[in-house]
């Protein structure tokens, strides 16, 4: 009698998934990957290149053969920072809602072209260690738009 390929391996049930469960730590990882998007967009900034956002695929379907084709379009990212070279405003979002950091006030003043990195990083530090976690649980999710009653 052989002896099965498998019974090499060591077979055991499959673990529970390690992703966290708490809102506030989701949107806070959220918040992080697209800082870190706008301080690559930044760093091309600084540098005078133009930065190239990563690639979305879109599943077109041919009306005429029914074929579907997968094709690569390029992600549209927006900047957070605007302004003149030596005036630069970075307003932070969540999603497509600016950041309160204090009552009413929505954007940092960065000052020089050279300071945007700087202070996107000092933003990201913020976020890592919890300091916008209130802000983001105040955050509501926006509403999901009702369907249409069929007459």
């Amino acid at each position: 009698m052989s002896k099965s390929i498998l019974s090499g391996l060591k077979i055991i049930a499959m673990p529970a998934k390690t992703t966290s469960t708490d809102p506030v730590v989701a949107r806070r990882e959220k918040l992080l990957t697209r800082l870190q998007e706008q301080r690559e967009i930044a760093l091309c900034f600084v540098d005078g290149k133009v930065f190239v956002g990563p690639d979305k695929q879109r599943v077109k379907i041919n009306a005429e053969t029914g074929e579907k084709t997968t094709e690569s379009t390029p992600k549209r990212v927006k900047a957070w920072f605007s302004g003149s070279t030596d005036n630069i405003v970075l307003e932070v979002r969540y999603g497509n809602v600016a950041i309160e950091f204090a009552p009413g006030k929505t954007a940092i003043e960065v000052g020089k072209v050279s300071k945007l990195v700087p202070t996107l990083e000092t933003v990201i530090e913020a976020v890592k260690a919890g300091e916008v976690d209130e802000i983001l649980k105040a955050i509501k999710k926006p509403a999901k738009a009702k369907a249409a009653a069929v007459s």
